[in-house]
């Protein structure tokens, strides 16, 4: 279950901005997603607030031209020092993602057309280590299975745990 989210949004374009919204909320994620226009302004916000945002996505153009003076911005803020920022664009170049993670970027993401490619990426985002702990959980049932010649089943379900 994710918890209560606060992510700051900065992008120019209403649709974007919306289709981003449609998104989270298929998510069923209590959240906070405040947006701007520009990075100046979402700066100028965050420093006035008592709370830090779990996320910030930002738009760019060209991740690595004109993303690095935006990101270098957003993570030189003392306000924002430890917050994640992922560059949100049309495209990445595969040649440019590790220029990306070396800008500081925490992450990058295709904007989708597709509300439901957009709510998986997300969630991929907001909850990266859910899958590798369901895979680890069923590992160790195939160990524990193995180590005693029992599979250990829930009671209801009957389904190995």
């Amino acid at each position: 279950m994710l918890h209560y989210l606060t992510i700051l949004l900065i992008d120019d374009d209403r649709n974007s901005r919306n289709q981003f919204f449609l998104a989270l909320d298929l998510l069923k994620v209590n959240k906070a997603c405040i947006c701007f226009d520009n990075h100046i302004d979402a700066m100028s916000y965050a420093a006035e607030q008592q709370i830090k945002p779990d996320y910030i996505f930002l738009k760019t153009i060209k991740p690595v031209s004109n993303g690095k003076q935006g990101l270098d911005d957003v993570k030189n803020a003392p306000c924002m020092e430890h917050v994640p920022v992922i560059l949100y664009a049309t495209s990445f170049d595969p040649n440019d993602l590790v220029q990306v993670k070396h800008l500081g970027a925490a992450d990058w993401l295709v904007k989708q057309s597709d509300l439901h490619i957009l709510k998986n990426a997300l969630k991929s985002i907001f909850i990266p280590n859910r899958t590798l702990a369901a895979h680890r959980k069923r590992k160790r049932a195939m160990v524990h299975k193995s180590s005693n010649g029992h599979s250990n089943k829930d009671k209801q379900t009957g389904l190995p745990v």
